[in-house]
């Protein structure tokens, strides 16, 4: 497939043997020598032009874990190919969004699609191109298309009337107290856990926050969309470079150079990363500015750069209000912001998906609503049960994939 998308899968099946490890690719692009690959593609006569791949990459990740993967012998060729990618992308996309500023003479850009995850190329789009107005679709892979293409049936196809105005990603299922309290009553949770209800949960966990521990933020209404935004979300302060390691290898259970994101204050955005920043779905990234670079040094890339989410009191309050209260503590308006699961899991959708990731990870606190429960010493008997349980339960889901995968090859 010639395909922008196509392109950069297949660079994510050679560094990491998967295709739909795009933003792993993403991520190590800026760990590459520029210039180190030859370009992978091309625009000429406003056509993509995609050469065939030669003997210039003979070394393909093949059946290797991801400690392995770290020490590899190529890791330097995977890492040069990453930025070859990126940058190809970038350019790509750069000339197209001219194109179309060109041919259309509109102001206004939408974006979707999986290439429109990419927020480095996002980032590099709404400072560069000419459009006046850029918006991403937070659920931005096929499943945007199939909304646009809906939109685009009511709206010009049967000359439906626009009745609809997005403003905020917290569009699914919420939860109430029996669901809440289905995930606080098995015996295992009741005795291995402290549970505490608080008016004010927001300050406690800032609390808690500023003390260094790791907390599972759980949330109203889940995110649409692959980003966490603040309702499924694990939290930690990101004033410490190490807390970065920490996350990777004993919470998320991936890659040592992956990075975090920040979720800021939307009034304070400007004060700390560079441009005019509205970035409520994670979708841009930007350089911070040196002078806060040593200060929020856990959610700082290799580049000086950072996938930020601005957070608005309007659209998401508990959650302005816990940046709010750390920020009070810290004079740092900025928490280090991931999805809520582990490495190759979904994001939590319920209150006993999320009791069930902070049991059997290294996730210190967990709040659910106006409940912020901890691990006392009870716990430690029965981790090495749970963690067993969660491999187990982990294998018993990936046999029928195989399976089915098998039998549609």
């Amino acid at each position: 497939m010639a395909g922008l998308g196509a392109l950069y899968s297949r660079a994510s099946t050679y560094i990491f043997e998967d295709w739909d490890k795009c933003g792993e690719v993403m991520g190590l692009a800026p760990y590459g020598q520029p210039d180190a690959v030859p370009p992978l593609l091309s625009i000429h006569n406003s056509k993509l032009e995609v050469p065939a791949w030669g003997a210039e990459l003979p070394h393909p990740c093949i059946g290797l874990s991801d400690a392995e993967w770290e020490k590899s012998l190529w890791r330097r060729e995977w890492e040069d190919l990453a930025w070859r990618v990126q940058d190809d992308t970038e350019q790509v996309l750069l000339d197209r969004v001219k194109w179309l500023y060109e041919t259309t003479g509109a102001t206004n850009l939408c974006i979707a699609g999986g290439v429109a995850l990419n927020c480095v190329a996002n980032g590099k789009i709404a400072r560069e191109s000419p459009f006046k107005n850029i918006w991403i679709q937070p659920a931005a892979g096929d499943n945007g298309i199939a909304i646009g293409c809906a939109y685009y049936g009511h709206l010009v196809v049967n000359k439906g009337s626009r009745s609809f105005f997005m403003k905020n990603a917290y569009l699914g299922k919420a939860y109430g107290p029996d669901d809440e309290d289905k995930a606080l009553q098995p015996v295992h949770v009741r005795i291995s856990t402290s549970q505490h209800r608080h008016n004010k949960v927001e300050s406690e966990t800032a609390e808690m926050l500023v003390q260094g521990k790791v907390v599972g933020w759980f949330q109203g209404r889940s995110e649409f969309g692959p980003r966490a935004l603040g309702n499924r979300s694990i939290l930690a302060d990101p004033r410490q470079a190490s807390m970065k390691d920490h996350l990777n290898a004993r919470v998320k259970f991936r890659q040592a150079f992956r990075p975090f994101a920040p979720a800021v204050m939307a009034e304070h955005a400007q004060e700390i990363f560079e441009g005019d920043l509205e970035s409520p779905y994670m979708l841009l990234a930007t350089d911070v500015k040196p002078e806060w670079r040593d200060r929020i040094a856990a959610i700082v890339h290799v580049d000086g750069s950072a996938r930020v989410q601005t957070v608005s009191k309007e659209y998401n309050p508990k959650f302005h209000a816990l940046l709010e209260a750390f920020a009070e503590r810290t004079e740092v308006p900025v928490l280090l912001n991931t999805s809520f699961n582990i490495k190759g899991e979904p994001i939590v959708e319920t209150p006993i998906d999320a009791m069930q990731c902070f049991l059997t990870t290294g996730i210190d606190v967990l709040v659910i609503h106006d409940t912020l429960i901890q691990k006392n010493w009870i716990f430690t008997m029965f981790s090495p049960l749970l963690r067993f349980i969660e491999r187990a339960r982990l294998n018993y889901r990936s046999e029928p994939v195989m399976e089915q995968r098998t039998q549609g090859t």
